[in-house]
């Protein structure tokens, strides 16, 4: 009985110790190992279409990724040529116009209350934007040289990592789904409850995917008309910025609209262009956020939007951009072995489901 005890401890200690020694040999790469299992999940279908067709598991795994990359850069490539074009507009636009749009901004009441409760001391009067601008852009040049090398190191480490990520999607599609069958081999629960747990996974993966991304597209895009019809200079830039905000609880593309919104009532003293905008961004953008998106996330994984949200909030804390993956998966696996425990505990581990 002692040997038995003695051995069984040695096990888990051993399991323990070298579990650990294994999350901290894959935790540097535990983003791109994440982003590859989530594209893996999206494109296996395709993947397995392509299978179908040519017969070659290697063959069908490099032309899905080329499919993916060429799904990412493309749209990528033409966007960022309009949005060098935009921002040269808008550079421009501050160069030659900063002062005044300064000065017209001081002249709003409101303003100046803000910056009043604020402690900000500005005389309003004799305002002059220009030595201002010269004492920001010398301040700035050293600024800008001294964060050049770790840009740069972070653009290099966004490069390894997407590599990393596509090395490991390639290993993917070829024995993800023998790998799948061994972790399923190795859980001890009832082939429903494996089922189970496959399901919420899968269904989480994609609503969230759909949910976030493309809704993130359609709210830019959308953005991005309204503005051009309204003659806002950069649309483009704006709408893809509002894309980007909408991955921002809380906040969302507000802060986009929002301001914009502000300039074209009180500095331009647009109320109609201003009040559309408004108008477009409430009842239609907002609205693709709060009525499209919940629909497609609790819809698949049944879960209250409350949760959803914190879960997101608090993923993208803790892991990062992939947190917004992360935090919804991990609380529906929670939700699922918890009702994986409730019936064992009501039916008994042994009831066949």
């Amino acid at each position: 009985m002692y040997s038995q005890r003695f051995y069984l401890l040695t096990i888990f200690s051993l399991l323990a110790l070298l579990g650990y020694l294994t999350f901290e040999v894959f935790s540097p790469f535990f983003s791109s190992i994440m982003w590859a299992i989530v594209l893996g999940i999206v494109f296996y279908p395709f993947y397995s279409y392509l299978h179908r067709l040519i017969k070659s598991e290697s063959l069908a795994s490099i032309l899905t990724i080329l499919v993916i990359i060429l799904l990412i850069f493309a749209p990528l490539s033409y966007l960022s040529v309009l949005l060098g074009k935009e921002i040269a507009v808008v550079v421009n636009y501050l160069q030659t116009r900063g002062p005044e749009l300064m000065k017209s901004i001081l002249s709003v009441k409101l303003f100046r209350w803000i910056l009043t409760q604020m402690n900000i001391d500005i005389n309003f009067k004799d305002f002059s934007l220009s030595p201002k601008l010269l004492d920001n852009i010398s301040n700035a040049g050293s600024s800008v040289m001294s964060n050049v090398t770790t840009g740069l190191k972070s653009l290099i480490g966004a490069i390894i990592n997407f590599v990393f990520a596509i090395v490991s999607l390639y290993f993917f599609f070829i024995q993800g789904a023998h790998f799948i069958t061994k972790i399923r081999d190795g859980l001890p629960f009832s082939e429903w409850h494996k089922d189970l747990l496959a399901g919420k996974i899968k269904d989480m993966v994609i609503s969230t995917i759909y949910g976030g991304v493309v809704v993130s597209i359609l709210q830019g895009c959308i953005g991005a008309i309204t503005l051009y019809f309204l003659g806002v200079d950069a649309p483009v830039l704006w709408g893809m910025s509002m894309s980007i905000m909408s991955f921002v609880p809380m906040i969302g593309t507000f802060a986009v609209w929002g301001p914009i919104s502000v300039y074209l009532l009180f500095i331009k003293h647009d109320i109609i262009r201003g009040a559309i905008l408004i108008a477009v961004s409430i009842i239609i953008i907002s609205s693709v956020d709060n009525i499209l998106k919940p629909k497609i996330i609790s819809g698949r994984t049944n879960m209250p939007m409350v949760f959803v949200f914190f879960s997101v909030l608090g993923g993208m804390k803790f892991f990062g951009l992939i947190g917004m993956i992360m935090g919804p998966l991990v609380l529906v696996l929670f939700l699922s072995l918890f009702e994986i425990f409730r019936n064992i505990e009501t039916d008994g581990i042994d009831r066949n489901y």
